[in-house]
């Protein structure tokens, strides 16, 4: 059996910027000497396919000679485009900054310049406690323990309240004890807001705890948390499983509230923006979302306009997975927006196709599904049933978990333009189906079965279709009766349109 061609060179090249590439062929490639042509030829003959082609890249190459050894020369090619890269990104954000400190203390130390490597340990433990860069203080702490025992019988700056060596080192084991205990409760905090994220997202699972079990849970990490003051992630964190606590609770302007807090105490600290914009805009979404439940709308646009302005950043466009990110949290508030008005026109128009497709190879899956789910349902009740029926297709052939009740209801919205478009007998050889999840899902869902009945049974009586229709439409209003917004549209849908 043939081995299928590796794509990773391809998924890199097509990951880059303009600016990056430019980057790239400028100050990269002309260091190979001879060899430099061979390399821009390859790259630039990647970067033009939209889908990779080995065996056409190999006919490219044979043209000029530089089809041979052609595994070892995209190797090489990849890890000079990854040198290239870490070179660009040397001074763009305050993390690379402390991963090129981290390599400067390696190199300062390897060469017996302890001192400086000293001096340079205590700008980087600086930078990372000014960034909340805890991660990054575990290598601190053993380069600090390293640093210090090569210094033996040597003035060390940081030992001048200690008469010994030892009672430094004593000094660096607390230290190091008290990061690795925020970094376990931090852990700890991670799993549970996991954990009642996905009982949000899917409406729980057979094994899910209590409500009042993940109280108990939090309040068991934090009983032995560390000094808040230099661990400010942590607050962050415990504060959004307030907010997801008090929502399940039902006690929505608490959670409000409280996701509010979350917003304003990052807004309050600039520098952990800056180094890590990726969960102030996931919390902007997260604010977003719960201000739809409560219909305070308001605050859904702040968060959309600073989404925006987030998204537009240009460091933010160099960086494929978090503009991925931020944009599928500013599409999704947008669209969720001008559904929840009914302004099905300015749904569609507000949904940037392309940039969609492109930023899906970096996109969480549930992201995806979220926004497939409310341009479906934009086409749709905006009139444009072909286009819906595409889009759902895709979301009901998808393998990705969704919630059982958004899954039904838009195979509700695929049933009726079935109806209305004449295919009957797909219509009812789903309604004919013997297959057991689907039955499941039937069954848990009744505004389901009842529309799927009574849309095959118009079909197999249409000399009592009139009595049929009003049944069909009693029912399932009544099965609906005071759910959501969209399942109010359905039926004056219904209502017009079968």
């Amino acid at each position: 059996m043939s081995k299928t061609p590796s794509t990773r060179l391809f998924d890199l090249i097509h990951s880059m910027s303009q600016t990056e590439k430019r980057y790239f062929k400028i100050n990269s490639v002309k260091k190979e000497g001879g060899e430099s042509h061979q390399f821009l030829e390859m790259f630039d003959a990647i970067s033009k396919m939209t889908v990779y082609d080995e065996e056409e890249l190999k006919k490219q190459l044979e043209e000029t000679g530089n089809s041979k050894h052609l595994a070892f020369r995209k190797s090489h090619l990849y890890d000079l485009i990854l040198s290239a890269l870490r070179r660009y990104h040397k001074t763009k954000s305050p993390e690379f900054e402390v991963l090129n400190l981290l390599q400067d203390v390696k190199l300062t130390f390897d060469r017996g310049l302890f001192e400086q490597a000293e001096r340079l340990i205590v700008r980087l433990k600086k930078k990372c406690i000014e960034y909340n860069f805890h991660q990054h203080l575990v290598s601190v702490a053993y380069w600090e323990k390293r640093i210090t025992g090569a210094l033996v019988g040597k003035t060390v700056k940081r030992s001048t309240n200690y008469n010994t060596e030892r009672m430094v080192l004593q000094k660096l084991v607390g230290e190091q004890y008290s990061l690795l205990t925020y970094l376990r409760k931090e852990n700890e905090l991670w799993n549970l807001r996991a954990e009642l994220i996905d009982m949000y997202r899917f409406e729980g699972g057979e094994n899910e705890r209590s409500i009042s079990e993940c109280k108990k849970s939090l309040d068991k990490v934090l009983e032995l948390a560390p000094d808040n003051k230099d661990h400010f992630k942590l607050q962050i964190q415990t504060n959004v499983i307030k907010t997801l606590i008090s929502y399940f609770e039902g006690d929505l302007d608490e959670g409000i509230s409280a996701q509010k807090m979350v917003i304003a105490q990052l807004e309050g600290n600039p520098k952990v923006i800056e180094s890590d914009l990726d969960i102030y805009a996931a919390e902007l979404n997260n604010l977003a979302t719960f201000s739809f439940v409560i219909n305070e709308l308001e605050t859904v646009l702040d968060c959309v306009k600073k989404l925006e302005k987030i998204m537009n950043k240009p460091g933010v466009k160099s960086n494929v997975f978090f503009s991925s990110r931020v944009f599928s949290f500013y599409q999704l508030n947008v669209l969720r927006y001008y559904n929840s008005q009914g302004d099905y026109k300015s749904s569609v128009d507000s949904f940037q196709e392309k940039r969609f497709k492109k930023a899906t190879r970096s996109m969480n899956q549930y992201k995806q599904f979220q926004i497939e789910y409310n341009i479906a349902l934009a086409y749709f009740f905006g009139g444009k049933l072909k286009e819906a029926l595409k889009v759902i297709n895709r979301i009901v052939n998808s393998p990705t978990k969704v919630r059982l009740k958004n899954l039904s209801f838009i195979r509700c919205l695929s049933y009726t333009i079935h109806y209305l478009s004449g295919n009957h007998l797909l219509l009812e050889s789903i309604y004919s189906s013997k297959e057991k999840t689907f039955l499941k899902d039937l069954r848990e869902n009744k505004s389901e079965g009842i529309l799927l009945t009574g849309l095959c049974n118009m079909i197999l009586n249409p000399d009592k279709i009139e009595q049929v229709r009003a049944d069909l439409l009693r029912e399932y209003s009544n099965e609906v009766d005071a759910k959501s917004f969209f399942q109010k549209e359905l039926i004056e849908f219904l209502e017009k349109s079968i």
